[in-house]
């Protein structure tokens, strides 16, 4: 493994999550080995174990790390859209971000978080930490569409939870169409995606 520099005012447990994330990212989750992970993130390899008690805890964080992806950032990108208060431009943002969530370079990202799921089949620490993981998304994104509701940009009829899991569904479920051979075109999937944006929106 190659030498990098490391970030010291980036906390040890991060740095050490990070590296693993790359690790896994590079060269798959079988070539993870703590003493490589401990010398890429700048630590001692006690300190790791300290951290993340065994390799298969250390393990489920990374992917429980790499299942959120993107998502995190589309989280902040619709809660500065519902901040700025405009009806006209909340829907324009929804309309780029469904754009950039079809966009096919997202194919990787939406594989990467079904692996994982089916990772965590027979392996309860994994399935435990996605499920955390994905409860926390949720509630991150039931909070913006609370915002959203009470600043008008949203229905208020709606739950806000079912309608985040929705949103996180259909992003996820994208795959289908990075899977399916003869997909319709992104515009026509983009068209589907803002009509039902139109529906839950108010006027």
């Amino acid at each position: 493994m190659g030498s990098t520099a490391v970030d010291t005012d980036v906390p040890s447990r991060e740095r050490i999550l990070r590296a693993a994330v790359d690790i896994i990212a590079s060269e798959g989750e079988a070539a993870l080995r703590l003493a490589d992970v401990a010398a890429a993130a700048g630590v001692a390899l006690s300190l790791t174990t300290h951290y993340f008690r065994t390799r298969d805890h250390l393990v489920a964080e990374a992917l429980a790390e790499r299942f959120a992806g993107l998502v995190r950032d589309d989280l902040r990108r619709i809660a500065r859209l519902v901040r700025a208060g405009d009806a006209v431009a909340f829907r324009t943002g929804l309309s780029r971000l469904t754009a950039d969530v079809l966009d096919r370079r997202r194919a990787e990202q939406r594989l990467i978080r079904i692996a994982a799921i089916g990772g965590g089949l027979g392996r309860p620490e994994l399935a435990t930490r996605l499920g955390e993981e994905t409860a926390s998304l949720l509630d991150e994104l039931s909070i913006v569409v609370r915002a959203a509701q009470d600043a008008g940009l949203v229905r208020a009829d709606l739950d806000p939870r079912a309608l985040a899991t929705f949103i996180q569904a259909y992003s996820l479920g994208m795959v289908v169409a990075d899977l399916d051979v003869r997909s319709s075109s992104r515009g026509e999937l983009q068209a589907v995606i803002d009509a039902f944006m139109d529906c839950v929106g108010t006027d």
